[in-house]
């Protein structure tokens, strides 16, 4: 990884605990060489776990510079070798010959501060990203072990406080690899809550930002409500579905946030509908309504999703099929046209006879016995034989003389062909009776 391979102490070919004179001592030899073009090696270089060291005059005057304060001097030595005890003599031996597991096997047989800060680099150099937590666990988790490690680096007067050493390591750490990489991987219950807060808060931030944007989109313009609410969905899906995996269901951050997404998205959905005429605009909130219900967790965000999913579901009960689409706006026009007009047989004639092509069109692609195309029938031929009753109610009404009767009679007949024209659709049976 990074921190260790370009480590300042390993670019100045030095342990993290090697005196100011040593560091100066290789700093001075290695400008000297690069000034004349000619490279320098070290032991540690370990370019056969690490790869190559790139060194430049600027790298190593870089190198030097981030070592000057003790506290930064701490933090790179986290990522670095130590040599403390004579275990540490014979283990870097077999290291840098080559054998890294041998020297993993001797720090491993006498649990000191420097064998356990050796054992976090060979775990990190090998990726084992679960043992080299293990080992830091049990020395941050020390505090005598922390600080003689700080002693080590940079001696006992310098003032630094060793309680959030640990904490430091795992930001680190987590800048490199992620947080929810590592949070599994840990046991000690102090450093999963702070791998949570570390990774948690972003997550949470990301999935607010988006909540935020979308109602910025959908209050400026209705019409919008879909594109915001899909818009929405998908940058919220990776966030929340890692949130999930770190917090659980039950826990009150996780909830406020789900809640929140999941409502905005139902929002977003309700404001298209609401400003939509086509057909499809209740498909699409349906979509985005299951969504958001199947996100929130409280009861009442619950409830609210499942009321409106519920309503758009019985209104999409009532649309046509796709394949008969055509053929139904045709007969919703008529309809409309027929409402704006008076109660008269001869109009109620006119939207029987309009329809009918129509309808044979439905009936033809759908069926005779499916539901859709008999309610619609049925509203029609409802539609009809309310406006033929209107008029001979109102023309019963008027008869006052001969006039009147023979008036009545015509309207009678011409009612009573009407009638047969309905008899001629298809219907509900419990409209027939």
């Amino acid at each position: 990884m990074k921190q260790v391979k370009q480590n300042p102490y390993r670019l100045l070919g030095i342990y993290a605990n090697a005196t100011t004179k040593e560091r100066l001592a290789n700093q001075s030899r290695l400008q000297a060489f690069l000034k004349v073009g000619k490279s320098v090696s070290f032991p540690l270089d370990l370019t056969s776990y690490l790869g190559e060291v790139e060194r430049s005059e600027a790298i190593i005057a870089t190198a030097s510079a981030h070592l000057t304060l003790p506290q930064d001097q701490i933090r790179y030595a986290q990522f670095w070798f130590v040599k403390d005890t004579p275990i540490d003599t014979v283990a870097f031996n077999h290291l840098e010959s080559g054998d890294l597991a041998q020297a993993v096997e001797i720090w491993e047989q006498r649990e000191t501060p420097s064998s356990l800060q050796n054992l976090i680099i060979c775990s990190l150099i090998r990726e084992e990203y679960a043992e080299a937590l293990s080992y830091a666990e049990r020395l941050y988790g020390d505090s005598e072990a922390v600080s003689h490690f700080v002693a080590l680096i940079v001696g006992d007067e310098a003032g630094i406080e060793s309680d959030h050493i640990g904490f430091d390591f795992l930001d680190a750490l987590c800048e490199e690899l992620g947080g929810s990489q590592l949070l599994p991987l840990v046991s000690s219950p102090a450093w999963q809550e702070h791998l949570k807060d570390h990774t948690v808060a972003p997550l949470i931030s990301a999935i607010q930002e988006a909540i935020e944007e979308a109602q910025k989109e959908r209050k400026a313009d209705k019409s919008r409500g879909a594109s915001a609410g899909n818009t929405l969905y998908k940058k919220s899906k990776s966030p929340l579905a890692k949130l999930k995996k770190l917090l659980s269901t039950s826990d009150t951050q996780y909830q406020l946030i789900a809640d929140k997404l999941g409502l905005e998205i139902l929002q977003c959905a309700i404001d298209y509908y609401n400003d939509a005429d086509d057909i499809e605009a209740a498909r699409e909130t349906a979509r985005l309504a299951k969504y958001a219900s199947s996100i929130v967790v409280g009861k009442l965000a619950k409830d609210r999703c499942q009321e409106n999913l519920q309503t758009i579901e019985r209104i999409i009960e009532s649309l046509p099929p796709d394949e008969v689409a055509e053929e139904v706006m045709a007969i919703v026009d008529y309809l409309q046209e027929f409402n704006s007009q008076p109660s008269k047989v001869d109009v109620a004639v006119t939207l029987l006879e309009s329809t009918r092509p129509h309808f044979q069109a439905i009936k033809k692609k759908l069926g005779a016995t499916n539901k859709f195309y008999l309610k619609l029938s049925t509203k029609v031929v409802d539609s009809a034989l309310h406006d033929i009753i209107e008029e001979v109610n109102d023309t019963q009404e008027s008869v006052s003389d001969f006039r009147g009767i023979m008036s009545l009679k015509e309207c009678l007949s011409r009612a009573w062909r009407a009638t047969l024209l309905m008899d001629s659709c298809d219907m509900e049976e419990e409209f027939k009776h």
